[in-house]
């Protein structure tokens, strides 16, 4: 495996923790989940296969093994490349675990199915529940402390 393929796959989980990581503060808020919500739920489950020495954490021999892996599972055609195709699996194997607690936060009555009123029940006062200002719309002024976008006033 190139080491450029090693970075794009490595990059790949990072930001699919990131992404757990942002569902995770929004849903732990809200009721989603337990004991932390869903993002300490998907990374047990994310790192439970990583960890093999079972020490509650990992080395970088460890993570290597596991990219290695995964890489050699998602690259179908065995050329040491991942496709687009070949990546949209990994994608979505990473994520999986984030799509199936997303669904379930969706899904209170857990009857394996979204209905639109589960979706409208919890999105339908999104905007009032975050309009800092009461302007009745999201805008940067909405956001605590820093501004949304890049540039010198930005804290990102």
């Amino acid at each position: 495996m190139s080491k450029s393929s090693t970075w794009i796959v490595a990059l790949g989980a990072l930001v699919a923790a990131a992404g757990i990581a942002v569902a995770g503060t929004a849903g732990a808020h809200s009721g989603f989940g337990h004991h932390g919500g869903p993002f300490r739920m998907v990374m047990h489950e994310m790192l439970g296969g990583i960890d093999t020495n079972n020490d509650h954490a990992l080395s970088q021999d460890e993570v290597n093994a596991a990219v290695a892996a995964r890489y050699s599972r998602f690259d179908a055609n065995k050329d040491g490349k991942l496709s687009l195709e070949e990546f949209q699996s990994l994608w979505s194997d990473l994520t999986r675990p984030l799509a199936v607690r997303a669904f379930q936060f969706l899904d209170p009555d857990g009857d394996a199915a979204v209905a639109r009123a589960e979706v409208d029940q919890r999105f339908g006062a999104l905007v009032a529940r975050f309009d800092r200002n009461n302007d009745g719309k999201l805008s940067p002024e909405d956001r605590p402390h820093r501004r949304w976008g890049r540039g010198p006033e930005s804290s990102e």
